[in-house]
């Protein structure tokens, strides 16, 4: 699959009326497509459309993607962090738990990602 083809699954999935096919398409794509998946991931200006593709890519359950989920943590958009945390505890492991402790590390007592952060540290069975 080329760029261009997952670029329109992206606007497909983000925008058309099919988004559910262009969905299962990708997730059931190879995971040579989570780079890019990644590319579009960070060249989209929409917080939803960045939410819409981080579910994807962690969907994937790919290890290799942890680190995209972690610098997604630090996403504006609730729904793309929300959707990144999700990825990590589903993806789990020690890297995933690094990357969510590490995370948690950089927010005060008082965000309001603090709260989910612990929530999903606490689901880890180390």
């Amino acid at each position: 699959m080329t760029l261009n083809d997952v670029g329109q699954l992206v606007d497909s999935l983000c925008h058309g009326i099919d988004s559910d096919d262009a969905f299962h398409t990708l997730i059931e794509a190879d995971k040579s497509i989570i780079p890019l998946l990644i590319q579009q991931f960070t060249t989209r200006a929409s917080g939803a459309d960045r939410a819409r593709i981080i579910e994807v890519i962690w969907q994937h359950r790919d290890k290799t993607s942890i680190p995209v989920l972690a610098s997604a943590l630090r996403d504006p958009h609730p729904d793309v962090w929300r959707h990144a945390l999700d990825g990590l505890v589903t993806i789990g492991g020690i890297k995933s738990h690094a990357a969510l402790v590490d995370f948690r590390s950089e927010l005060g007592e008082d965000s309001e990602q603090a709260s989910w952060v612990d929530e999903a540290i606490s689901q880890f069975q180390l």
